[in-house]
């Protein structure tokens, strides 16, 4: 099995036997044919991101300041305690895409990172806010914000 920009498994014959086992076969470095079961595989994709095990949760009751969403996790749910500005890592790599929650509490502003280009709805720091980003492409987002 091999791995292809850091998330894809490629694995040559990929089959279904007859009582569900997936089987995945691929030549090692000597030109020896290796069969991989499912279980491997999915072992394989988890401990390499393709595949999340649970949804990521991040919860942070003390937001001030710089806050970065690390596109790792799927779910953040934050109380503010004063300003705050998100910054962003681990972005999906090109070609891929994903969506992410932001939960807010609080009665600060919050400044979104300029990327964010396409907004629909409006913060209000009086209000409990769900921010809901999908990662598109480089400097192609598009948001929803909903309040309560």
């Amino acid at each position: 099995m091999s791995r292809i920009n850091n998330d894809v498994a490629y694995v040559k014959d990929l089959a279904i036997s007859p009582n569900d086992t997936v089987i995945g076969s691929d030549k090692d470095q000597s030109g020896r044919t290796k069969q991989y079961s499912f279980g491997e595989i999915v072992n394989f994709l988890q401990t390499n991101g393709a595949l999340a095990k649970n949804p990521i949760l991040e919860e942070d009751n003390n937001v001030i300041g710089i806050k970065n969403i690390d596109w790792n996790k799927d779910t953040f749910d934050f109380t503010l305690i004063g300003h705050t500005t998100l910054t962003e890592s681990n972005l999906p790599e090109t070609g891929f895409t994903k969506t992410i929650t932001i939960y807010t509490k609080g009665k600060y502003d919050l400044t979104l990172p300029a990327s964010w280009d396409r907004v629909q709805g409006f913060y209000d720091s009086k209000q409990f806010s769900q921010i809901t980003v999908e990662y598109i492409s480089p400097n192609n987002y598009w948001v929803s914000i909903s309040t309560i």
